[in-house]
């Protein structure tokens, strides 16, 4: 680099806490939401393909339970992912949160899913990387405003997308929040064998006595009811599953995405660490319209250039 900036003294440890989670996160946003996405792609293809050949209920049922496992794998992604950031389990250890996106927690996605209904907005911020919780509820802005960097653009645009983001983050976790009440439930019958209750030897009943015909019935894990789909053909089952899944992989990206924004500013040659410009520093995740124009130009456009030894803030240092 001809302007090689050095990256300041007081890193994170780049042994125990960065690299190792930038690792992590290059892994999920770059490998595991690809092939999640991939494996519950086919599933769906498999199970429409059954469905469409007008094949058995049962082979239909397991199809679709095969879906249904692919969209919990995805949920419980997401979960892992995104968790660590408001359910912190493992204390302020020095080695960071990369280690608690490894550790198998079996309650984690529960928590983390039907607990969103109570969350506040700082909550919601705090997974949508607008905060941070170590001072909690500082930002990026606040980091930035310490080192003399000052832009009133700048902090409406910040302050219109993590509104937006909140609003439009607790109107999806209520949709995960309900499919993973479900789902969990058939993909807990999945893992332990796939414990599908055949059509011949058993009917799903309302409380009126009318048969449920398309119903998909599984014996719930360690009770002695079963699960069944209610008010649903299979088709319609499929499309909400998929939702689910999808929607699951879409946050854990997203998750990942934001905080690598960070740790890819930061490169490493023989001479050490040095600084890259700051690009897409404020996230987003909104709905087409939720935000302005104006604002989306500023977001998208926005990158922050390093300059050696000036104490000044440099307007010629944003784009």
């Amino acid at each position: 680099m001809t302007d090689r900036v050095p990256a300041p003294d007081e890193m994170p440890d780049i042994q125990r806490n960065f690299l190792p989670t930038r690792a992590l996160l290059l892994s999920v946003r770059d490998t595991l939401c690809p092939s999640r996405e991939l494996a519950l792609a086919d599933a769906l293809t498999a199970a429409r393909q059954t469905l469409a050949r007008q094949r058995p209920l049962d082979e239909v049922a397991a199809a679709i339970f095969a879906v249904m496992w692919e969209s919990v794998s995805c949920l419980e992604l997401a979960a892992n992912i995104a968790a660590p950031w408001v359910d912190r389990q493992m204390g302020h250890l020095p080695h960071g949160r990369w280690a608690e996106m490894t550790r198998y927690d079996g309650g984690r996605a529960n928590r983390f899913y039907e607990s969103s209904h109570n969350w506040t907005d700082e909550r919601f911020a705090y997974v949508s990387g607008h905060r941070f919780d170590e001072p909690p509820g500082t930002s990026i802005l606040d980091a930035l405003r310490e080192g003399g960097f000052q832009d009133d653009r700048l902090d409406r645009a910040f302050a219109e997308a993590e509104a937006a983001t909140t609003r439009w983050m607790r109107k999806k976790f209520e949709q995960l929040a309900t499919r993973w009440h479900l789902l969990r439930s058939y993909g807990a019958s999945y893992e332990h064998g796939l414990l599908l209750v055949p059509s011949a030897h058993a009917e799903a009943v309302a409380k009126d006595g009318m048969v449920a015909p398309d119903a998909l019935m599984a014996w719930e894990s360690r009770k002695d009811g079963v699960l069944h789909t209610e008010h649903a053909t299979p088709r319609e089952v499929l499309d909400w599953v998929e939702g689910a899944g999808e929607l699951a992989i879409r946050l854990a990206d997203y998750v990942a995405d934001t905080r690598l924004v960070l740790s890819e500013s930061f490169g490493f040659d023989h001479e050490g660490a040095f600084l890259r410009p700051l690009r897409n520093l404020i996230p987003y995740w909104v709905e087409d319209g939720d935000l302005p124009d104006e604002t989306m130009t500023l977001l998208d456009g926005f990158t922050l250039n390093w300059i050696r030894g000036n104490p000044e803030p440099n307007a010629d240092a944003v784009r």
